[in-house]
């Protein structure tokens, strides 16, 4: 769902202590309008709930979208991926099987999503690394960005790598 308002009527929906009128958790209104966009389906959404958030952190999944569009559509949970009380790792034999399959009716990975314990809400510099990787492959020449989504304590923390930017990017998440 994506709801057009102005920041004024944005602000109206919420009831906030006059004490903290002017403190938005993550900037204000405006400043989150100017966060690029990640776009995904409702049911990849709710899936990512109920197959990550729904469990113990340090599990996984690959997001996938149309090829021409910056949309995820689908989510594949790794269930080759191994994980820790404090790091997960991708099933990557499992992984390029799932892209094989998926390629050919133009689906293409958008990123991937993972989870981390309570109050872990950014990205680990291992995060980084391994999420950066896709840019070094030649055969990524044209892509633009990784998505790299976190989800800690059933609550989803939408991050985006570039090629040019060595820091993750903080995104909008809007449900489609």
């Amino acid at each position: 769902m994506h709801i057009e308002c102005t920041p004024d009527e944005f602000r109206s929906l919420f009831v906030v202590p006059k004490k903290r009128k002017s403190q938005w958790p993550n900037g204000s209104p405006a400043q989150l309008e100017r966060l690029p966009i990640m776009r995904w389906t409702q049911s990849v959404y709710q899936q990512i709930i109920r197959d990550i958030g729904s469990r113990p952190p340090e599990l996984g999944g690959i997001l996938l979208g149309p090829a021409d569009e910056l949309l995820a559509t689908h989510f594949v949970f790794d269930e080759t991926g191994r994980g820790s009380s404090t790091s997960w790792t991708f099933g990557h034999t499992r992984i390029n099987e799932i892209l094989r399959q998926y390629v050919p009716l133009k689906l293409h990975m958008r990123g991937f999503v993972h989870s981390h314990p309570a109050s872990v809400t950014s990205l680990s510099s291992q995060d980084v690394n391994d999420f950066r990787k896709p840019f070094a492959n030649a055969k990524n020449e044209d892509l633009t960005e990784v998505w790299a989504p976190i989800v800690v304590g059933g609550r989803i923390y939408p991050y985006l790598l570039y090629p040019d930017k060595p820091q993750p990017v903080l995104a909008q998440l809007v449900l489609m």
